[in-house]
């Protein structure tokens, strides 16, 4: 059954939910992608304080339901540069990564992952980041298509599932 009026809230992560944060993203990785399809033990959860915490140019955010449970994530750092075939892209430095958007399913629908998403793209422009990168996969319900509804272009397809996306965020 959907949820139907907003009974969630959203707040920035803390160290106290972040073993709930790498629990709810692992889960969300299960029942979306094919086994294999992703690392079950992703740098970015285990270094959690470093990558997201303990920076002022990253930032995650939880939506949690009235329980308290999280039931959606987003997140956005620098982007590495761990694709060597974006290079030829000259995207427009600095560049932020935009990761980590799930969105449990009974509350899909409703407006977590718009919330999720005007708030990284606030913390984007506002930390002064010029183009934001995702890679996106068909394996995600809607994934390709919400990303393409915020401005998102296709940039490559890595396979006939995974597609990697940029956006001019200044101007």
């Amino acid at each position: 059954m959907k949820t139907r009026m907003k009974d969630y809230t959203i707040q920035l992560a803390t160290e106290d939910k972040r073993e709930e944060i790498s629990n709810f993203v692992i889960t969300m990785l299960e029942e979306l992608y094919p086994t294999g399809a992703f690392n079950p033990n992703p740098t970015d959860l285990v270094k959690f304080n470093t990558i997201y915490l303990n920076r002022p140019i990253a930032s995650f955010y939880i939506a949690l339901n009235h329980s308290r449970q999280i039931v959606g994530t987003a997140a956005i750092r620098p982007y590495d540069d761990r694709f060597s075939f974006l290079g030829d892209l000259k995207l427009v430095h600095p560049v932020c990564e935009m990761t980590r958007f799930y969105v449990e399913a009974s509350y899909r629908g409703i407006g977590i992952g718009k919330e999720l998403y005007a708030l990284t793209e606030n913390y984007a422009f506002a930390t002064g980041y010029k183009t934001s990168y995702l890679h996106t996969s068909k394996y995600l319900p809607g994934g390709y298509h919400f990303w393409k509804s915020r401005g998102y272009e296709e940039n490559v397809w890595e396979d006939d599932q995974i597609v990697h996306m940029c956006k001019r965020i200044y101007e």
